[in-house]
């Protein structure tokens, strides 16, 4: 079986030597750098189970949604992850990166690089360092195909559905199911949203529970799903998990302990984007199993500020969580994914404070790839987005980020253990957090979106009542300068 497997691995390995011969076309070389491995080697599933490339596609107009030669969106429901190798958009993606060009799916990862923030798409080059565009560009046919023999799936972004455990206020229906309730209450009654192609109605049973009339968010239920998985263990070699919370899928540790049984665990690397308030003995004991664990932790600030976004969260526990994993069994990359919106951007200078003064073994690591502290900047809704704050404010944050700066680089020349310890190394982690800040004053300016106050005010009054909290006791910065 692993012989078999590992056939089309020794062809691409005599193909990169010049022994495989065909008729393939050769690109042009290009100098402009736009191409992605991801491409070439994933696929993503959305929490609908709609098969699509890339999660940060989802921000373009076609949502990075693969369809079949009718136009119609290949869900796992109905078809197998198969039949997303070679749909139509995907080839066009791989088209025009090997032609140097921005596909417009890609807008998001182009934008974040275009500010100075490293992207996923830059991540991914050095996750895959020894795929080069040179590789792609020999054994991409004419028309965008790939075969899979030579490009097997090794990469596969999963989100099961939008179970969850928190209400976060740039969250919505479609990221958990929490929000059902919360729906209705924020948007004057409304009980219909769309997810992607798809209009979903909220509904409430005679014990007034909230839920879906129809739920197409349990598509991972299906056992046909991960018997077909199984198929791809002995080539995957990375696996995304995300929701909703992954931590709270049942199924997916089911799977987990098949991949430790059938041998492939010590092979495969589990990358999470969760909110860690659910780790379990159980999870630790599984993911000890892997040849790594890579989890961009959810949080979005230190203390009062994160609960108040992430609604339903318990700072203690998550930095006692925190802890558990700094020195939990096994192979760990732990870094911090905060979502940069109006909520937290003053708090932006804190939250690095903490890390700094705090001394974690793994997130105080400062290897080149994925930082110890890796925000992503909001987007959508726009009544939220930091290019929202009124034109003088902004030059007020501007000189608060200024000050901090200084006292950022003080502090990280006084830590014991910085990296390998080595000048250089502080230095860069130094020049890291001050370009985190300058980059979010860029991306502020870059936009003015403060006709949007009005929303936001509406949005963040509402949300303080039913949850019974205040963004002036919060964050009293933050409201005097939306104010």
């Amino acid at each position: 079986m692993l012989r078999k497997a590992l056939k089309p691995l020794n062809t691409l390995r005599k193909s990169l030597k010049g022994d495989f011969k065909n008729s393939i076309p050769v690109f042009p070389e290009v100098k402009r750098d736009t191409w992605c491995p991801m491409p070439w080697l994933g696929m993503g599933v959305r929490s609908v189970g709609d098969l699509r490339y890339c999660c940060h596609a989802q921000s373009s107009p076609e949502q990075g949604l693969l369809r079949d030669e009718s136009g119609k969106c290949l869900n796992l429901k109905d078809n197998a992850l198969a039949a997303g190798k070679n749909a139509p958009l995907l080839k066009q993606v791989r088209l025009a990166m090997l032609n140097g060009e921005r596909p417009s799916g890609c807008d998001r990862c182009y934008r974040e690089e275009d500010a100075g923030i490293q992207s996923r798409r830059q991540s991914e080059k050095l996750s895959w360092a020894e795929h080069n565009i040179d590789l792609f560009r020999r054994h991409t046919e004419e028309d965008g195909t790939v075969q899979e023999q030579l490009f097997p799936l090794r990469y596969l972004d999963l989100r099961f559905g939008n179970k969850c455990n928190l209400k976060c206020r740039m969250c919505g229906p479609t990221e958990s199911d929490k929000w059902y309730e919360l729906t209705p209450k924020v948007w004057d009654g409304t009980t219909t949203f769309k997810d992607g192609q798809r209009k979903l109605k909220i509904v409430q049973n005679e014990k007034g529970q909230y839920g879906l009339e129809v739920n197409p968010y349990q598509w991972y239920a299906s056992e046909k799903f991960w018997l077909e998985l199984e198929k791809y263990l002995p080539r995957l070699q990375r696996i995304y998990l995300a929701g909703g919370e992954p931590l709270l899928i049942d199924a997916q540790f089911d799977f987990l302990e098949q991949c430790i049984k059938l041998g492939y665990a010590k092979n495969i690397t589990l990358e999470y984007n969760s909110n860690i308030t659910a780790l379990t003995p159980k999870i630790l004991r599984i993911w000890s199993q892997f040849r790594k664990v890579e989890i961009g932790m959810s949080i979005d600030g230190i203390g009062p500020i994160n609960d108040y976004i992430r609604s339903g969260s318990q700072w203690a526990k998550i930095e006692h969580n925190l802890r558990v994993l700094d020195g939990a069994e096994g192979y760990f990359k732990l870094w911090w994914a905060c979502t940069v919106q109006i909520y937290n951007f003053l708090h932006l200078p804190e939250t690095m404070h903490w890390i700094i003064k705090n001394d974690f073994e793994r997130i105080n690591q400062s290897n080149l790839g994925r930082e110890i502290f890796t925000p992503h900047p909001l987007t959508h809704p726009t009544f939220l987005a930091i290019t929202t704050f009124p034109e003088a404010s902004k030059h007020k944050i501007k000189e608060i980020f200024a000050d901090q700066k200084q006292k950022i680089a003080a502090e990280i020349e006084k830590m014991e253990r910085v990296g390998s310890g080595s000048s250089d190394e502080t230095d860069r982690l130094v020049l890291r957090f001050q370009n985190v800040l300058d980059n979010y004053v860029n991306i502020m300016f870059s936009k003015d979106t403060s006709d949007q106050k009005s929303k936001f005010w509406d949005y963040t009054e509402k949300l303080d009542a039913i949850h019974g909290v205040s963004l002036k006791s919060v964050s009293p910065r933050t409201y005097e300068l939306m104010k």
